[in-house]
């Protein structure tokens, strides 16, 4: 028996969609974007997609092909990594 993924909520998938173009140019894959159930890493296997880890009130940073940042209401900023090949 399966979990669904959690819903992304409207105002972090209007932030992912507004940059998902840039970020699809940029080598991410769409998985990657929108892959919304978070996890136990293990040997890069699992990971969380950028769904996963904004929260509403979250924006994006810079997109690019090794990373794409978020920036939290706080101004804290983090970086999801690119997981490369394979």
């Amino acid at each position: 028996m399966s979990k669904s993924a959690p819903k992304v909520t409207p105002k972090v998938a209007a932030q992912i969609r507004a940059r998902e173009a840039e970020a699809l140019a940029a080598g991410w894959a769409f998985e990657d974007l929108w892959k919304s159930r978070f996890w136990h890493i293990v040997n890069r296997r699992n990971r969380p997609g950028l769904a996963a880890l904004m929260h509403p009130g979250d924006k994006l940073g810079a997109i690019t092909e090794n990373y794409i940042e978020i920036i939290r209401r706080s101004g804290v900023v983090h970086r999801l990594y690119h997981p490369g090949p394979g």
